[in-house]
């Protein structure tokens, strides 16, 4: 992977983070009184638009073990974590990217 294509994954990993830190620590500063600093347009990398995380609920596979297998044949940019409690997938990245990876799972 090249300084590029590392620095667009980076970009999206830190979009990722934003947004998870927006949902859940912006209502907490609001509630303590805090000021809330939200990004401008500016401060959005160019992947924020096409930056997804899908869920995938699990029927007849373990979540853990398929994180680990799928992990061996993902893109680079794409992250599967395991859910335990629901026993699900988190899976995010580029749209395109886990739009594959999703296929790779079946029949949505």
């Amino acid at each position: 992977m090249g300084p590029a294509s590392t620095a667009r994954v980076l970009g999206c990993v830190l979009v990722g983070l934003s947004v998870a830190l927006a949902v859940t620590a912006a209502p907490v500063a609001a509630t303590a009184g805090g000021s809330v600093a939200r990004p401008g347009p500016d401060d959005v990398p160019a992947c924020a638009g096409d930056f997804v995380v899908r869920t995938v609920r699990l029927a007849y596979a373990d979540a853990e073990e398929l994180a680990l297998t799928l992990g061996w044949v993902a893109p680079p940019g794409i992250r599967i974590a395991p859910y335990r409690p629901t026993n699900s997938l988190l899976i995010s990245g580029p749209a395109a990217d886990v739009d594959r990876m999703l296929d790779l799972l079946g029949p949505r």
